[in-house]
């Protein structure tokens, strides 16, 4: 921290110049911020980047910042202190920044810079410095009043930083919107219909449409490239917290049966996907049966079983999925779905007089 003090000493008493051809010192870098993962652990926001310099930029790197609204906790130094300097709060503002002593060549990257937060990932203002500001120039220049650090002498863009959470399921899909809108305005995402399809399913905190929301966009993020990098890390773990704090509708299930080919299938709606099945059989003394019951833990199975004797009470039928074939006329079957969060909820069917075989 020392070095890094001792830079922005030497920084602010350097004459602030304008160099003839045009353009403030330190706004000439031409270098792209890229978001490598965002994560979450309860309140906490973890934002890694790198940014690589463009070969063709006329400065080299000397620091990226970003302006982080929500509190700071960490900014991670990527190397020694004789490296880089780092800090969170610069001139009044809450910030993420690094500052890199030896500065980043064109054409080469960052290390990995990482930072956490109070907050949900959202869009905000950043800076790339060059290092035209810690250079001395000839006599052909013009002096100026101090200019801003951040807002005169660095490159301007937008970065995924760390926002205070609003509180409430309808202030949150409300942000979810706003924020995959202007991801889409800005390019982060390429399809149109995608864009529309994001903002349909923002429109209200209905679980089921945030739910589809994460659906849609991890859909077309392993579809193609439409999605960028930066578009998913803003609005996935967005998603994911907004369902968190969304009641989802009450688990309910029914099961259908096709007598032409001995099919059931089991038909899971409301509670958190996915889901998982335990199917189990009975042809006497069912007990509950077409009541509420839950099943008895299960069973060491034995998969693919096809019934030959009649026997008392439930069994397991040997199959987890959510449609399994099953011939044994006027039984009834029972299956026990659970949902992510361990909700669980069953379903009965008389099985009626077959003659198929599976």
């Amino acid at each position: 921290m020392k070095a890094f003090i001792g830079v922005l000493v030497f920084a602010a008493m350097i004459p602030q110049t304008v160099i003839a051809q045009g353009g403030l010192p330190g706004t000439a870098v031409v270098a792209t911020p890229r978001l490598r993962s965002v994560s979450m652990v309860g309140d906490t926001t973890t934002i890694t980047y790198s940014v690589l310099v463009s070969a063709s930029s006329p400065d080299h790197l000397f620091g990226f910042t970003i302006f982080v609204p929500a509190p700071t906790r960490t900014v991670v130094s990527p190397g020694a202190e004789t490296d880089w300097g780092v800090t969170n709060l610069f001139e009044g503002q809450t910030v993420a920044g690094w500052w890199a002593m030896n500065k980043i060549a064109p054409g080469d990257s960052t290390p990995s810079l990482v930072f956490k937060a109070v907050g949900l990932p959202g869009i905000d203002k950043a800076w790339m410095t060059g290092d035209s500001v810690l250079k001395p120039w000839g006599s052909d220049t013009m002096y100026y009043p101090a200019y801003d650090w951040l807002a005169s002498l660095s490159a301007k863009t937008v970065a995924v930083g760390a926002d205070p959470a609003p509180t409430g399921s309808i202030a949150l899909a409300a942000r979810l919107q706003m924020q995959s809108d202007s991801a889409c305005a800005l390019g982060w995402i390429t399809s149109s219909s995608l864009c529309s399809t994001l903002h349909t399913n923002s429109a209200n905190d209905s679980y089921a449409t945030i739910n589809q929301f994460g659906v849609s966009l991890d859909s077309a993020r392993s579809a193609g490239s439409a999605v960028s990098d930066a578009a998913y890390w803003l609005l996935k773990p967005n998603a994911t917290y907004v369902l968190a704090h969304t009641t989802p509708p009450a688990l309910s299930a029914d099961i259908t049966g096709d007598t032409a080919t001995s099919i059931y299938t089991a038909h899971p709606s409301g509670g958190v996907p996915a889901y998982s099945y335990y199917w189990e059989w009975c042809a006497i003394d069912c007990g509950g049966g077409g009541g509420s019951a839950l099943r008895a833990p299960a069973r060491p199975r034995s998969r693919g079983v096809q019934p030959n004797t009649v026997v008392h009470g439930w069994h397991d039928v040997g199959y987890d999925t959510a449609s399994i074939c099953w011939t044994m006329s006027e039984s009834t079957l029972r299956v026990t779905i659970t949902d992510t969060h361990s909700t669980q909820v069953v379903a009965y069917y008389t099985v009626p007089v077959l003659e198929h075989v599976c």
